[in-house]
């Protein structure tokens, strides 16, 4: 299933069935490429105004900027259902013997790593997506300033989301130095988007005063 690819409705109706995907990391991708897209929206109204011309060319790039990390949020949506797939698929394998059951046990840590590993990069994207806004709301179009700290939220979502996946299958991970690597990055990640959009929502609160 290529998630954005369906339309808002068809996305809604099957993010809320009982279909283990799409899933909280795909949603979570698509929060961030809402987010990246509201950049996007207040670079583009920034652009070609003559007030904004000496800053046009930064504008520029954090406008293709936030166009890129919405592909990259694209292609995180599929890999997070891949890799959640994956993993049932591991946990499903047969444990009647031994051998089995130790074949078994290798599996979902391999594939409980790999369903780590993406939504540590969606939350990765999303923290990007938090700076894109940070520097937008304070050189871009005032008028946008709302739709700038839209952003923000929807990226700090993204953020906590992935991390939420990252939080339920990193303990099936049988490499306790990988754990704690990955929880040190995680915790930094968490601080990071809390503050990244209290400053933007500080700066949309100062442009909209």
């Amino acid at each position: 299933m290529k998630t954005f690819s369906l339309s808002v409705d068809e996305f809604l109706k099957q993010a809320s069935s009982a279909a283990p995907t799409p899933g909280g990391g795909s949603v979570a991708a698509l929060a961030g490429a809402l987010g990246a897209s509201m950049v996007s929206m207040v670079a583009n109204l920034t652009t070609g105004r003559e007030r904004f011309r000496d800053v046009e060319s930064e504008v520029i790039e954090l406008r293709d900027l936030a166009v890129f990390l919405i592909e990259e949020f694209r292609r995180l949506a599929g890999a997070d259902m891949e890799a959640f797939t994956g993993l049932m698929d591991a946990f499903r394998m047969p444990k009647g013997t031994e051998a089995e059951r130790t074949e078994r046990s290798r599996e979902i840590s391999r594939s409980a790593l790999e369903a780590t590993e993406v939504p540590l990069a969606i939350a990765e994207a999303a923290l990007k997506t938090l700076g894109l806004a940070r520097r937008i709301v304070t050189i871009g179009n005032k008028n946008a300033a709302s739709d700038a700290g839209v952003a923000a939220c929807l990226a700090e979502a993204a953020v906590t989301g992935a991390l939420l996946n990252v939080d339920i299958n990193l303990p099936l991970v049988d490499d306790e130095d990988y754990r704690q690597r990955c929880l040190t990055k995680r915790n930094t990640m968490v601080k990071e988007a809390t503050e990244l959009r209290t400053e933007v929502l500080r700066t949309v609160a100062r442009k909209m005063g």
